[in-house]
């Protein structure tokens, strides 16, 4: 019973041996950590003089959902994408479309079927359509805007980078 737990102490406390074949390279540390934990890739390697506003920008990536969230959230992407007064001009077009939407459909429609008459009808149907119209150009707005602006930043950071970052070639 005793010679195991020796065993196991003299394992524990003999120092450990190092294989000859190891190399710790304290320059490159970044690489390591990153060929370690490559899954969750921690510590990208930055040029010198970015700034985090420019880091902010190149790590956004707008996919399905973020589109289908602006469907809902009037301004979604222009927030997202850090645009706030783009975000606030697309949700103030589709609130007011939503408002005419609304309308029409609230004071427009008669309240019995003796009261229907074929010119407010249309009126309805035009203030209904406009409406619809408001919030679908306000929600195309908030889509193609907001991806080509941050995709102009996005090349504009990287043109900047790429052409004062000494490049090596991998």
């Amino acid at each position: 019973m005793m010679i195991p737990l020796l065993l196991g102490i003299n394992d524990v406390v003999r120092e450990p041996k190092v294989p000859e074949n190891l190399q710790i390279i304290v320059e490159d540390s970044v690489r390591i950590l990153q060929d370690t934990f490559a899954v969750f890739n921690l510590l990208p390697i930055l040029p010198e003089g970015m700034s985090y506003d420019e880091f902010k920008y190149l790590q956004i990536r707008i996919d399905y959902w973020d589109r289908a969230w602006s469907m809902m959230l009037p301004g979604y992407m222009h927030f997202i994408t850090y645009d706030p007064l783009g975000g606030t001009a697309s949700a103030i077009v589709r609130f007011l479309g939503f408002a005419l939407m609304g309308y029409s459909m609230y004071f427009g429609l008669p309240r019995a079927v003796e009261d229907l008459d074929a010119g407010t009808l249309k009126l309805n149907a035009a203030v209904f359509g406009a409406g619809m119209f408001l919030n679908f150009a306000g929600w195309v707005y908030d889509v193609v805007h907001a991806e080509h602006r941050l995709r102009d930043i996005q090349m504009r950071v990287m043109y900047r980078y790429r052409r004062t970052y000494p490049h090596e070639g991998r």
